[in-house]
């Protein structure tokens, strides 16, 4: 943001988005955090969202609601080509929150940008990284479904694997350690650099 030189700020408070309370069908607290979220963000233009599941909640309940013209951006709107040459090979984990709801085309967007920068990247062949909220509850399957996805990065070879969320890159990061896969995690944001 500051290379491409967007007016930002880090808010002083922020809460969850709720979607911890939403996804359980704990309407009560959702709507509490729905609430106070609404009166942190009418005073501002533009909210750029790092989560995939605080854009789906704010664009799709918080907005019907709010009385200003709050505008929800998921910060791969504001990704663009490293200015420095890179190469290596990358295989990235897409965003299943973003790309089964309404932001089709991120995947795209996000490999041309590394295209762009220099990198070759690799198909993965699935999109479910095993995070989320399955992890609080099932990490048997959570750990089936992480494993499968680094066999997956293994056998598409290359430098790196990279994402753009909070929850895969939570996965990505310690399981690509413990799976002992050849690609190195990296953040997508560090690759850009």
């Amino acid at each position: 943001l500051l290379k491409q030189k967007v007016d930002f700020t880090i808010l002083k408070e922020e809460i969850c988005c709720g979607w911890p309370w939403f996804a359980s069908g704990c309407n009560e607290e959702f709507d509490i955090a729905k609430k106070e979220n609404i009166e942190i963000f009418k005073e501002f233009k533009k909210v750029i969202c790092l989560c995939p599941a605080c854009y789906f909640l704010f664009n799709k309940y918080y907005k019907p609601e709010m009385d200003s013209k709050t505008e929800f951006k998921y910060i791969s709107d504001y990704l663009k080509p490293s200015d420095v040459k890179k190469s290596g090979k990358v295989g990235v984990q897409h965003l299943c929150q973003l790309m089964n709801r309404d932001k089709t085309g991120v995947d795209k967007l996000v490999n041309n940008i590394l295209e762009k920068s220099g990198y070759e990247v690799a198909e993965i062949p699935h999109w479910c990284c095993g995070g989320g909220l399955g992890y609080m509850h099932r990490t048997d399957v959570i750990d089936k479904v992480a494993n499968k996805r680094m066999s997956d990065f293994d056998a598409a070879g290359g430098d790196y694997s990279t994402t753009y969320c909070p929850s895969c890159w939570w996965v990505l990061s310690r399981y690509s350690k413990t799976c002992k896969i050849k690609p190195k995690a990296k953040d997508l944001f560090e690759l850009l650099l």
